[in-house]
């Protein structure tokens, strides 16, 4: 099956006034691909090298060469071998080595970016799209192996939601420490997950990005690293009324609420930030506990509406989180995920 790449010609100038040139053209998945790297305007007193290398859309190198420029030459031809396509996107990538006597130093540089279509069905992806994810990749892979019966030595999957959103030290206004904000994939802004406009956009974005990628076989969708409810008041507009409201469909007036809260409150409205604030400095945490129990609520409820929406497109697919590890109960994550990977550090379990 050969797969077209099109027109990959590129040209890269040095300031030296040496330029390269990369040209492929096309490859077949298991033969080596054939690129030329082009020299012009080279230094006659000098030796020339080529490298040329591929990697995958993680940064991982797949496949490296280095040729010499034969003497009088201007051009040198490289293969490489790439392994059964295990993702969607490549970056080939040349580099023009200029050698005086022992000193070798690269020149020129050249990049070409492609993508892989019309990956067979058979094929299941998990992959990751951040490094720090790698530690529990294998052990997804096991997992969607004795899932599926199959081998699941490749994959791509998604890192969903960006590491936007932290409250982590004061970072941000938003209330968890988490990648939880919906950029990356869906391009959705970062907002507080008590906000409905919000919340609707990730799920339309989620089964959008579903829809998208369900061809290519069973993925994995990583809704967060470190991911988690943390101590922080939330600030974006609109997280305080809301919160209001959950109190006063809880506890129905602001003297049974007074009653809990251990409080003297005349109205609900009073209900901010600082008076959250004000009541943990003076060692009454009731306030802030429901406050992040609310919260807590939004999460899980988030989380399973993600899995529930992409495995509603993909019943195959893998929706879970990696390392939560920030106070949070893990038995009621696990409600709304395939899978969760834990960090185990300040992890509470009800059980």
């Amino acid at each position: 099956r050969v797969v077209d790449w099109g027109s990959l010609a590129i040209t890269a100038a040095s300031t030296t006034g040496v330029a390269v040139e990369m040209s492929a053209l096309s490859f077949e998945p298991d033969k080596p691909i054939e690129a030329t790297v082009a020299i012009s305007d080279h230094n006659p007193k000098s030796q020339y090298e080529v490298a040329a290398q591929i990697r995958d859309g993680d940064g991982r190198i797949l496949a490296r060469q280095e040729a010499p420029v034969p003497g009088g030459a201007l051009s040198a031809r490289v293969s490489l071998r790439l392994p059964r396509p295990n993702g969607l996107v490549y970056y080939l990538e040349a580099s023009l080595i200029e050698a005086i006597q022992n000193l070798r130093r690269p020149i020129a540089y050249d990049l070409a970016k492609f993508t892989v279509p019309n990956l067979p069905r058979d094929e299941y992806y998990v992959s990751a799209n951040d490094s720090r994810q790698m530690t529990h990749l294998s052990w997804l892979r096991t997992k969607m192996s004795q899932r599926h019966g199959v081998d699941c030595k490749r994959g791509y999957g998604f890192h969903i939601l960006g590491e936007v959103g932290t409250a982590y030290q004061g970072q941000s206004p938003a209330p968890f420490f988490s990648h939880v904000g919906g950029c990356g994939f869906l391009g959705v802004p970062a907002r507080c997950l008590s906000a409905p406009e919000y919340r609707q956009q990730l799920m339309d974005g989620m089964k959008h990005l579903a829809e998208q990628v369900k061809p290519y076989g069973a993925s994995c969708y990583n809704l967060g690293d470190d991911t988690g409810v943390c101590e922080a008041l939330c600030k974006q507009p609109g997280c305080f009324e809301r919160f209001v409201e959950a109190m006063r469909k809880k506890y129905g007036s602001v003297g049974s609420l007074n009653k809990v809260w251990g409080t003297k409150l005349r109205r609900l409205e009073d209900v901010t930030v600082d008076f959250i604030g004000s009541e943990q400095v003076a060692q009454n945490y009731g306030p802030w506990f429901d406050y992040l129990y609310w919260h807590e609520d939004l999460y899980c409820e988030t989380f399973k509406r993600c899995n529930d929406i992409v495995r509603a497109v993909d019943p195959n697919a893998w929706v879970g989180q990696d390392a939560s590890g920030y106070a949070n109960v893990i038995d009621l994550y696990l409600e709304g995920c395939t899978y969760v990977a834990p960090y185990f550090r300040r992890v509470l379990a009800k059980k």
